[in-house]
């Protein structure tokens, strides 16, 4: 018993066995021909196509691209990662200089998007430049304290970015504290803003001279008017005025000594019985202090810098 020889190649078409072929074994006999081209192709297409165990693809094969949803253990096509990519948030230990995606997440900063400002080119977030209360006594690792400290603008290129980019810089001789403004204090160094002791306060309009406030600006503390009031009563027909000891508001009176009395006329005569001395006294109608303030908690001032 023999077998057909089989070469790999690609046989374009099968030999039809005719009525009035005759019958002829062998290698080359005509009851062998379609046998061996078939085995011909057979042996051609598997020595192209790849293993079964851990195929090395050649060419470009294609595969259906599967759902978006799904996680299962179906082959991934390239589509299919170019999507999933678009949808991933890469992570990062320090802000990259170079473009990896729009988004990224920056360990100990947060998301962070790939934005212009001005001339600067980046990454920053969304709340660049915000100023926030903070409850921690060290400031965190996206933020700045907001109390006149020198910073370096090639540590903090955005933020130096964006205090350019919103006309937040000024010259170190208008700059003051309270304002919420930067120095370039020249080289590689700036100033940041110092809010300490300052209240914050919705911009709108100056109540006092109808202006529009300017964002940023410093205003200085002031106490609405407190009234109060002195009775007199005429004392003879020179319309000389006598006080009635009649008081009302921030004024009270005191029995003192005639002789201590300051800025009252004794009419000419000497006193030498006790009288009354009228005092100011803002206390008597509103809660006072060395300063002019309104109920409030202390928080730390900050600045977000990335």
């Amino acid at each position: 018993m023999a077998y057909l020889t089989e070469v790999a190649e690609w046989i374009e078409s099968i030999y039809q066995l005719e009525t009035d072929d005759l019958v002829l074994g062998g290698p080359d006999g005509i009851d062998n021909v379609q046998a061996r081209e078939l085995a011909c192709r057979t042996l051609f297409l598997k020595l192209k196509k790849a293993d079964i165990d851990s195929p090395n693809f050649t060419g470009e094969p294609t595969a259906p691209t599967p759902s978006s949803a799904d996680d299962g253990s179906r082959i991934a096509t390239v589509e299919y990662v170019s999507n999933a990519n678009k949808s991933t948030v890469f992570s990062f230990n320090e802000i990259p200089i170079a473009k990896s995606s729009d988004v990224i997440y920056v360990k100990g900063k947060g998301n962070l998007e790939w934005t212009t400002i001005g001339s600067w080119t980046g990454y920053a977030s969304l709340l660049l430049g915000a100023f926030i209360f903070d409850t921690t006594t060290i400031a965190r690792s996206q933020t700045i304290d907001a109390i006149g400290g020198t910073y370096k603008k090639s540590l903090y290129p955005a933020l130096w970015a964006w205090a350019n980019a919103q006309n937040k810089v000024v010259s170190a001789a208008s700059w003051k504290a309270g304002t919420y403004f930067f120095v370039d204090l020249g080289g590689d160094d700036f100033r940041a803003p110092d809010i300490r002791n300052m209240f914050i306060r919705g911009t709108g309009t100056d109540a006092d001279n109808a202006n529009a406030r300017t964002l940023g600006s410093y205003q200085a503390d002031a106490l609405q008017n407190i009234n109060g009031a002195l009775g007199f009563s005429p004392m003879d027909s020179s319309s000389t005025a006598f006080w009635t000891g009649v008081v009302d508001g921030v004024f009270q009176v005191h029995g003192v000594s005639c002789t201590n009395l300051i800025g009252f006329q004794q009419l000419n005569r000497t006193f030498d019985k006790a009288r009354d001395e009228l005092t100011f006294d803002a206390s008597r109608v509103a809660r006072t202090s060395s300063e002019t303030r309104s109920s409030n908690t202390a928080m730390a001032p900050r600045i977000i810098t990335f």
